[in-house]
């Protein structure tokens, strides 16, 4: 009887061991070495246009990632997130990002949020963000 409740013990140990490090370790599974570079001419762009940016990053996990994109101006556009799985390694990429057809002239920058999730028992998110430098949407040809 005594074994058996030394194992139950050592069972509970170990189970609260491994659920203390899946929620404390401080993992990096994605790092974003600086702002994101905007690469349109003059760092200006009309609605319902691209805007090009450059991300600089680190990967370090195979897992996918949920790409979470804002326009921030005197308010914020919320544009849709996706799925993603950016590349493991070092790497830098440009992505493209419409500019909505009723945001107004002004100056913007983009808030980029990647949501990781590290662990599904326990469950643990992890978020990683970046900004980007300002540019300017500018009014259309037509209107």
């Amino acid at each position: 009887m005594k074994t058996f409740q030394y194992i139950i013990g050592i069972a509970f140990l170990v189970l609260w061991s491994y659920v203390g490090f899946v929620l404390f370790y401080p993992y990096k599974p994605l790092i974003i070495h600086s702002d994101l570079k905007i690469m349109n001419e003059n760092k200006q762009v009309q609605p319902n246009q691209f805007v090009i940016y450059e991300i600089n990053y680190t990967k370090n996990s195979l897992k996918t990632e949920r790409v979470i994109r804002q326009l921030i101006n005197e308010f914020i556009i919320v544009i849709p997130s996706y799925e993603s799985c950016l590349k493991v390694g070092i790497h830098k990429i440009k992505r493209k990002m419409n500019i909505p057809a009723f945001a107004p002239p002004g100056k913007y920058k983009i808030h980029i949020i990647y949501a990781l999730k590290v662990s599904d028992f326990p469950i643990r998110n992890i978020s990683v963000s970046a900004w980007s430098e300002e540019f300017e949407v500018i009014k259309g040809d037509n209107g």
